[in-house]
């Protein structure tokens, strides 16, 4: 990751912020979930793009403060890239599915646009461990879709607590 701090001077972190929140959720591919297409996006520098059509610049100006602080970047993705290169697959390799359970109901929310975190793949990831039962609902958004759909994922929520 430091290779990608390298390329985050304001400039870049601008670049940055408009590659994850993008309105085109198929851009996700090429800009940032392609092996390199997150370092080629910040080389070639797509700088400071109109906000989608639900982000808003009080977001933008809040996680462009929190993001501007050394680090900042480098351990909020950490996950995702110890994820996609397994680092934490011999560590978990001996871990017993049936002793990480969720003793209660579980909502997964997703939207039909996310290309990074499919709802049918988050669903996969998530019903082993769902032993009080999962509900899974779709929204027609990105990976954003507490954002991009906030009403109708703030009616899922409230739908599912109320039982």
């Amino acid at each position: 990751m430091a290779a990608i701090d390298s390329l985050l001077p304001s400039v870049q972190l601008e670049s940055f912020y408009s590659i994850v929140y993008t309105p085109d959720a198929a851009s996700w591919i090429p800009n940032f979930a392609q092996i390199g297409g997150l370092r080629k996006s910040l080389t070639i520098g797509t700088g400071d793009r109109p906000l989608a059509g639900w982000d808003s610049q009080d977001h933008k100006g809040h996680w462009m403060r929190q993001f501007g602080r050394a680090g900042a970047v480098e351990s909020a993705v950490a996950i995702y890239r110890r994820t996609m290169r397994g680092v934490n697959a011999v560590d978990e390799a001996g871990l017993d599915p049936t002793k990480n359970t969720i003793n209660v109901p579980v909502l997964v929310i997703g939207g039909s646009e996310d290309k990074v975190t499919p709802p049918e793949m988050a669903v996969k990831g998530t019903t082993m461990f769902a032993r009080a039962g999962l509900q899974a609902v779709v929204v027609e958004a990105g990976h954003w879709a507490q954002m991009e759909k906030a009403d109708e994922v703030n009616s899922a929520l409230l739908g599912f607590i109320d039982g």
